[in-house]
C-alpha cells in the first residue's frame, strides 16, 4: 500500500470516469492499493450483512457503511462516497494501482463488494446528472 496527497488524488480523479462530479477530501493523504488488497478489504467489512430496503437500508447506506468499515477496520483510508444527487445510485470509488505502477479511479458497488466492470460504466445506473464525491 502507498499514499498520494490530495493534490495527486484530485488530478487521478479529474482523469477519471467520474470527473465531471465535484470531489470533496476530507484528508490530506490517500491510500492506494492494488486490486486483490482493496477486494480482500471490501469482502472482510461483511457489508452485505443487512437485507437491502428501500429508502432505509439502500445503496447510499451501503457506500457510506463501506467507506467508514475500511478506514475503522483496516485502518486504510481513500474510499470515496459517489452520491448520485439526480437520485440514481451511491456507490465508492477507490484507486487501483496496477501492476506496471499506474494508478486510476475504479468503481465499487458496495452491496455487492466488487469492482463495476468497464462496461457497465456510463450506464445506468453509473450514470451521475448531478451529485459530488466525498473522498474519506
Amino acid at each position: 500500500m502507498k499514499t498520494v496527497d490530495t493534490e495527486e488524488f484530485q488530478k487521478l480523479w479529474a482523469q477519471g470516469p467520474l470527473s465531471h462530479l465535484q470531489l470533496i477530501p476530507t484528508d490530506s493523504k490517500f491510500c492506494v492499493q492494488n486490486e486483490a488488497d482493496w477486494l480482500a478489504d471490501f469482502k472482510a467489512t461483511n457489508s452485505r450483512f443487512a437485507k437491502y430496503v428501500p429508502e432505509t437500508r439502500d445503496c447510499d447506506n451501503y457506500a457510506v457503511f463501506l467507506a467508514g468499515a475500511i478506514s475503522m477496520q483496516h485502518a486504510v483510508n481513500g474510499v470515496v462516497i459517489v452520491f448520485d444527487t439526480s437520485g440514481k445510485h451511491s456507490y465508492n470509488a477507490v484507486v487501483v494501482e496496477g501492476p506496471d505502477g499506474t494508478m486510476a479511479f475504479r468503481l465499487v458497488e458496495p452491496q455487492q463488494d466488487v469492482f463495476v466492470s468497464a462496461d457497465k460504466l456510463g450506464k445506468d445506473p453509473y450514470v451521475e446528472k448531478e451529485g459530488f464525491a466525498v473522498a474519506t
